[in-house]
């Protein structure tokens, strides 16, 4: 009967280890090159990209390398803010 009793606090070497956080990285409208850069040299510490859908033609090749390293790309078309009087820009009004 005391072999389906758990004592706790369980000793750490004994509790599952905790999973990593994911590191997004929200690429600006100017901030292609430079992450591209940071994706030829190698970094590992990223989990994907957040590309504005409004910049997705100037981003295009930033996503095609983050894809053939097997990062996510998540395209933020900010629906929320263009919810709001007066949010609605140009460059929003020109997402797909």
């Amino acid at each position: 009967m005391s072999g389906n009793v758990i004592h706790l606090p369980r000793p750490r070497s004994q509790r599952p280890a905790p999973e990593g956080l994911g590191f997004y990285v929200r690429a600006g409208r100017n901030d292609h090159v430079a992450l591209l850069n940071l994706l030829a040299a190698g970094e590992e510490g990223i989990f994907g990209l957040v590309i504005e859908a409004q910049h997705v033609d100037r981003h295009r090749e930033l996503m095609t390398e983050a894809r053939g390293r097997n990062l996510d790309v998540v395209l933020d078309t900010k629906v929320l803010q263009m919810g709001f009087p007066g949010a609605l820009t140009a460059g929003l009004a020109a997402v797909p």
